[in-house]
């Protein structure tokens, strides 16, 4: 077990069908798809994706975060990636574009260095190629600036394909960038584990007798989870927050394999004050496909390991164990739980391409991948048509504020981040709850009189209105547009209020 031969012996499929310039038509293909996205609403920052770029913008000024602002999970290198782009050409949205394209670029060519050594060519590129803008979900959230999840993916692909290069070559510095690229991939985003986890187990049984080995990889993964360390040390284990499960441990294995998953290949769709929402995810046939592609995976997996196939039996794995990690990780159930079947999808891709290269029908699936994800975003986009970067109606509260003469205030947490963009940083806003722009929350909080940009009706707005009246306090309340504007007198700050929530 564990011999280079062992894995060269997995490459023995079908003569290959040579596709000329099959890989590079899906690469073209799902760059137009990507850039049609990008320039649509699809490609508007929401709160999440604003704060990701106030976090490259405050690392340009020297201000290096190591996770995300708020959190104690989600490495923040890309944001050191962007911070001397910011410097040198200015904050601008392209240029968060041009990153994200360039790192899901490096993840397609990783996949396919991945799938050469275990499956055919032409599966590897279709596969790599699939996965350049499948499923729509991926497209859209890799797309993004969503500061961990596409760094995540790149460092757990490449430690996959350094096993693999080790495997081939047993060489040192393989091993010790599988360790440096393991602990980079967990920096990132701890629920990568799975796309990782099987290879890594099939090295160290192979390393299970050579001690030194071992050591150097502990070292250089060490090295890679040194700034997830660092947080922790720094700010104690007051930062560790527990996440509540409310359902039962088969329910959200039920709920993950029935739901998540095919809703986050073949559903959901984009909507207003939502990044994405599910779709029919109660629906019958969703819950049979969920079902049936978790199965089929399972006896996949028993087959190629029976056949001493270990890396596509270390990719089945990875799909197998994906809902006991998300589970074992208590991740909240909830109508934003589809993204984390984004995870899989590499792993699925390869075993899809895998088994259709036996029947040579590979190219079937980057065509059905293609059309199913120009129908979902040719729907949720309006046929792909332009929009500007800035929301209309943030761009025009931004306008009121500014010709308002106000350049600190708090925002609700979806609101703030984008308010700082849309107003070319005029207008500073911190968010109220969750607290994440350190620069923001000062400078909010020592105005001599305090403004709140919320959502008219819902949490925040309300809080605000029951505690002036209870308070007997002055303050104006405008709609000028899509958000209500408070005005207070004096300084009010959020904890004054009480004020809790996002929203």
């Amino acid at each position: 077990m564990g011999s280079a031969a062992q894995l060269e012996d997995e490459a023995s499929a079908p003569p290959d069908v040579p596709f000329p310039f099959l890989f590079a038509s899906l690469l073209f293909a799902g760059l137009v798809l990507r850039i049609l996205a990008m320039r649509s609403t699809w490609g508007q920052p929401d709160g999440d994706d604003a704060m990701a770029m106030q976090m490259a913008l405050r690392a340009s000024q020297g201000h290096l975060a190591l996770l995300f602002w708020g959190g104690n999970y989600g490495g923040a290198v890309i944001t050191w990636v962007e911070a001397p782009l910011i410097a040198l050409f200015g904050m601008k949205i392209w240029l968060f574009d041009v990153v994200d394209t360039a790192l899901m670029l490096i993840a397609v060519f990783l996949l396919r260095a991945i799938g050469c050594r275990f499956v055919s060519r032409t599966a590897a590129d279709v596969a790599a190629g699939t996965f350049w803008f499948f499923p729509a979900l991926w497209l859209f959230w890799s797309s993004r600036d969503y500061i961990f999840w596409l760094p995540a993916v790149v460092f757990a692909l490449a430690t996959c394909l350094f096993i693999l290069r080790w495997f081939e070559s047993h060489g040192r510095r393989c091993l010790l960038a599988c360790g440096l690229f393991a602990g980079l991939s967990i920096w990132s985003y701890p629920l990568v584990l799975p796309l990782i986890g099987p290879a890594l187990a099939l090295l160290l049984w192979s390393l299970r007798k050579d001690r030194k080995a071992l050591l150097s990889l502990a070292a250089a993964g060490t090295l890679g989870v040194a700034p997830w360390l660092a947080f922790f040390v720094l700010h104690g284990s007051a930062v560790v927050h527990g996440q509540t499960v409310t359902g039962s441990r088969f329910a959200d294995l039920k709920h993950t394999v029935t739901q998540v998953l095919p809703t986050a290949l073949i559903g959901g769709e984009k909507r207003a004050g939502a990044t994405w929402a599910l779709a029919n995810a109660s629906s019958s046939h969703l819950k049979v496909l969920g079902a049936g592609i978790y199965v089929g995976v399972v006896v996949y997996t028993v087959v190629v390991a029976s056949r001493g196939k270990l890396a596509l039996a270390a990719c089945g794995a990875s799909i197998v164990i994906w809902p006991l990690v998300l589970i074992l990780g208590h991740v909240p159930i909830s109508p934003d739980t589809y993204r984390y079947g984004i995870i899989p999808v590499a792993p699925l891709l390869l075993i899809a391409a895998d088994l259709l290269s036996k029947v040579r029908l590979v190219p079937v699936l980057g065509v059905v991948a293609l059309v199913l994800v120009i129908h979902t975003i040719s729907a949720d986009t309006a046929n792909f048509a332009a929009a500007p970067t800035c929301a209309q109606p943030l761009k025009e509260t931004s306008n009121v504020l500014i010709s308002r003469d106000e350049t600190a205030v708090w925002a609700s947490y979806w609101l703030s981040a984008p308010l700082n963009l849309c107003s070319d940083e005029r207008v500073i806003a911190s968010s109220v709850a969750p607290l994440r722009d350190h620069d923001a929350e000062i400078k909010a909080a020592s105005a001599p009189r305090s403004i709140y940009v919320v959502f008219p009706g819902l949490g925040l707005d309300r809080k605000l209105l029951s505690w002036t009246a209870a308070h007997h306090v002055s303050a104006r309340r405008t709609v000028p547009g899509a958000y209500a504007i408070w005005e207070f007198k004096t300084r009010v700050t959020p904890k004054q209020v009480g004020l809790d929530s996002a929203f």
